[in-house]
């Protein structure tokens, strides 16, 4: 897990992100925004209790795993989209995890 925290750390440094921003953005807000609500919708749904909604929504606010960055890396994938997902996302994370523990 730290070497991968390195090495995405690293790539941002060394590859520009232009061309990338709006692909970026537009995966870290649906992680951030649209996994939260559709977890709640599920939630809603299956009739869990407020305890166990909450436990759901606080890993659906979490950010982008790291591994991401690693299976882009091994499958010749967009590496420099998987690091700035990750980045924006775990930003993003900090302000989405207070508004699920507030809420719920």
């Amino acid at each position: 897990m730290p070497l991968a925290l390195l090495c995405i750390g690293g790539s941002l440094e060394m590859t520009p992100l232009r061309g990338h921003y709006s692909s970026i953005a537009g995966t870290a807000i649906l992680k951030i925004l649209a996994f939260r609500v559709i977890g709640w919708l599920i939630c809603l749904s299956l009739g869990l209790s407020p305890a166990d909604t909450r436990v759901v929504l606080v890993f659906c606010a979490c950010p982008t795993a790291v591994v991401a960055y690693t299976m882009a890396t091994q499958m010749n994938g967009n590496e420099p989209l998987a690091a700035g997902a990750i980045a924006v996302s775990t930003v993003l994370s900090f302000v989405n995890l207070g508004i699920v523990l507030a809420i719920t």
